[in-house]
């Protein structure tokens, strides 16, 4: 398979590294990552209303390590994952420094906070705290089709903004009946299973249909109050939400859901809003909630802040109190403190922070290295006994895509996934890959982990998130994956000698 670079092609400034000489693919990507690099440092410079500390010496120890002959080496790697954790160190130390003679109950005479990009914000309690400036980026974000009004808001995490979602269903469900709200999900996600049976009570019940089973989704849709759908979701296997067989039920259903909830986290900027929009539109079309965790893959894989992000679409026709809902959820999250803070405010103003432009380049990089995964995965042992990945399965859709992988073997006990998660994290330091032991998806790096739930018959998997850095270490990851899926076992791999024991070997 041909070479992959990230799709990130920042602006070319005056004070863009450039490499002295010619460059293989591999250089070149990572020269890639180093202009993106100082394209982030570069618009924090241009909106900061004061000098950045550090930012300088950062700029020019970065121009030096392009320069080096090693560069483009797997060492080169580490360096840049370094010299991102130090711009996102120097940024949230100028944002938050703005914030922090700020007391969180202010008196009367406290100068509104001003933030590093210049914003003037004003309160009595910190969570009162409205964050207008980042909702209003929102705005340019999202495309919203005719007919539709768009509200957007932002809480403290993903699963603050659901459950802010669920007690707003209910709340509006209570003024019309005692009857409980009944709630479909089609998705799998395991913290979403557990909010729900939070929620499970006299007033909420809910049933789940995997992307497996829609035969059964005419039949539920009709008797369904809210539906809650992931377009992309993980239940030990990566999953994608069959549109068409959601949008045939839609329209076979005699009654239709009023609330219809899209968790868009694993699919970023490729979340089809259009396509499910349309599929609704008519005199029965519900409010539309689209809500993503905000700590993915919209912070250039820095995670500057914790956050959740929701639009709340309402058709022209729609009744009280649906219509009100944005209402109620700033209502909620007022009161039960689910906003962002004043400090996560500050540092979420980073300039590349909900701009539509920069997002979906950052999200094609991470998409394609991840489905450059799947698409070179060639087992040849039994080891393993299957990689899931949405490349994989017979849609084509322009969102098939996930920002990691799913492994699986074949002798699925919790002692092997260690052992795999062990052999991985030696062979990462053996051959000096950037490759780290960690949770999560979306980063700039590349990361895995052995996933052993607590949940009683949940599988056990191996995720591998690669991130939007391209270079050796993403070829290196692959082939490494590869050598391992042509054993039997964990017992046929041999292990890499680790560097210190690749010198004693070379003194001997």
């Amino acid at each position: 398979m041909q070479s992959m670079t990230p799709k990130i092609q920042p602006r070319r400034t005056s004070s863009t590294p450039r490499s002295p000489r010619r460059a293989n693919l591999e250089t070149e990507a990572l020269l890639s990552e180093a202009n993106d690099l100082l394209f982030l440092a570069e618009r924090i410079e241009s909106g900061a209303i004061r000098p950045v500390a550090g930012l300088d010496a950062w700029k020019a120890e970065l121009s030096e390590l392009i320069t080096q002959p090693t560069f483009g080496a797997l060492g080169s790697e580490q360096a840049l994952e370094r010299l991102s954790r130090e711009l996102r160190t120097l940024w949230l130390r100028y944002a938050q420094a703005a914030t922090d003679s700020c007391l969180r109950s202010p008196p009367a005479d406290q100068q509104p906070a001003v933030t590093g990009l210049g914003t003037a914000l004003s309160f009595g309690y910190e969570r009162e705290l409205e964050p207008e400036v980042l909702e209003s980026r929102c705005a340019d974000f999202m495309e919203v089709p005719p007919g539709w009004t768009a509200s957007h808001l932002i809480f403290s995490s993903g699963q603050a903004t659901l459950s802010a979602i669920l007690q707003a269903s209910l709340q509006m469900h209570m003024t019309e009946g005692d009857e409980a709200v009944r709630l479909l999900h089609l998705g799998g996600y395991f913290e979403t299973q557990e909010l729900l049976d939070l929620f499970e009570a006299r007033s909420l019940t809910h049933s789940r249909i995997g992307a497996c089973d829609l035969d059964e989704l005419p039949a539920t849709l009709k008797e369904t109050d809210v539906l809650l759908a992931e377009v992309a979701y993980c239940d030990g296997a990566l999953r994608l939400l069959d549109i068409g067989a959601l949008s045939r039920a839609w329209r076979q259903s005699p009654a239709k859901p009023r609330l219809v909830v899209f968790d868009t986290t694993l699919s970023g900027t490729r979340f089809p809003l259009e396509t499910l929009l349309g599929m609704m539109s008519g005199p029965a079309a519900p409010v539309v909630v689209c809500m993503r965790s905000a700590l993915k893959l919209d912070q250039a894989g820095l995670e500057l802040a914790n956050a959740g992000i929701c639009t709340v679409l309402v058709p022209a026709n729609a009744a009280q109190p649906l219509a009100d809902l944005p209402e109620t959820l700033r209502k909620i999250r007022k009161l039960t403190g689910t906003s962002i803070g004043l400090q996560d405010m500050a540092s979420l103003e980073a300039p590349w922070f909900l701009d539509r432009l920069y997002a979906s380049q950052y999200c094609e990089a991470v998409f394609a290295h991840n489905r450059r995964l799947a698409l070179s995965f060639q087992p040849s042992g039994g080891l393993f006994a299957d990689l899931s990945h949405p490349a994989l399965s017979n849609d084509t859709s322009p969102w098939s895509e996930a920002p990691f992988c799913i492994l699986t073997l074949n002798n699925p006990t919790e002692e092997n996934y260690r052992r795999l998660q062990a052999i991985l994290e030696h062979e990462a330091a053996a051959r000096q890959l950037a490759f780290s032991v960690g949770g999560s998806f979306g980063f700039r790096g590349h990361r895995f982990e052995a996933i052993i739930p607590d949940l009683p018959d949940s599988p056990c998997f191996l995720r591998v998130a690669l991130g939007a850095r391209g270079g050796p270490s993403l070829s290196g990851i692959i082939g490494l994956l590869n050598e391992l899926a042509a054993c039997n076992s964990l017992d046929e791999f041999s292990l890499s000698n680790s560097p210190q024991q690749q010198a004693s070997d070379l003194e001997a």
